[in-house]
This record gives structure tokens, C-alpha cells and sequence, in this order.
């Protein structure tokens, strides 16, 4: 019995502190990532947001930015510390698809978002969200399509 017990508590002492360490090592990855999972989420919302306007106005809204990005700041709390992140937003647009057999079809839609990296503060990193958006048809702009002989 007592080997039994002192099997049992090496194997319970082994098996917590391997959990320990995947705990601890999941908070750091988690510490890490930060950044780029909140401008991954700031680029599927401005992407989402996009895609609900439309071609058209995409096309416009793109072409007719007055600066070459947005910045969205976005405050977040860690140990008590506030702090502000500042996160910069570009927009892109290609009105034709660069796939020959889709360029009549659709256009390209980009969306950039660069956000710091605290493991190295030199460079900032990206996250690019890229979608096809449908050119309007005749049919969708309340046209009747051509009639056939």
C-alpha cells in the first residue's frame, strides 16, 4: 500500500506541474498575440462593414479616402496598467479581379491593418483581409436584361 501511495503522489506531482507549464506558456502565447488577434478583428469588422455598402460605394469610399489610412485606437487593460494602442487601417480596391476569367465579374477589396509587435518594436507587422466584391448587374440595378430573338 504504501508503494501504491508513493507511486500515486509522483505521478499526481508529475502530471500537475506539466499542466502548470502548458498553463503558463498558453497565458505568455496569449500575451504575445494580442495584437494580432485585435487587428484581426478590426479588419474582419471594417471588411464586414464593406461588403454590406456594396461595389459602388466601396469603390467611391476607397477612392475617395482623404488620407492614405484610418487609425483606430483601441484601449485595453493588463494588470491594472491601462494602456492605448493605436492601429492603422488601409484600404485597398482593385475594380477588376486580376483572374481573367472573373476581371467582368467582380472587383477586389483589401483591407490592411498594421499593428505593433512588442517582440520587435522595429517593425510593424500586418493582418490582410482580401474579398471579391460583385460588380452590379443590369438585373440588379432594376434593368430588365436584354430580351432574346
Amino acid at each position: 500500500n504504501l508503494l501504491e501511495l508513493c507511486l500515486a503522489m509522483v505521478l499526481f506531482s508529475t502530471v500537475v506541474v506539466f499542466i502548470a507549464g502548458m498553463w503558463s506558456q498558453q497565458a505568455s502565447i496569449s500575451v504575445r498575440s494580442r495584437g494580432r488577434l485585435t487587428a484581426a478583428y478590426i479588419a474582419e469588422m471594417k471588411t464586414e462593414e464593406l461588403i454590406g455598402k456594396g461595389y459602388n460605394a466601396v469603390r467611391t469610399e476607397v477612392n475617395n479616402q482623404p488620407q492614405p489610412y484610418d487609425v483606430v485606437e483601441v484601449a485595453s487593460s493588463s494588470k491594472g496598467q491601462e494602456s492605448k494602442t493605436d492601429y492603422k487601417v488601409v484600404l485597398g480596391f482593385l475594380p477588376s479581379c486580376p483572374d481573367p476569367d472573373k476581371s467582368d465579374l467582380v472587383g477586389v477589396l483589401s483591407v490592411k491593418v498594421y499593428f505593433p509587435d512588442e517582440s520587435d518594436t522595429a517593425h510593424e507587422k500586418f493582418v490582410v483581409y482580401e474579398t471579391y466584391l460583385a460588380k452590379p448587374t443590369p438585373a440588379s440595378r432594376g434593368l430588365a436584361p436584354a430580351a432574346s430573338p
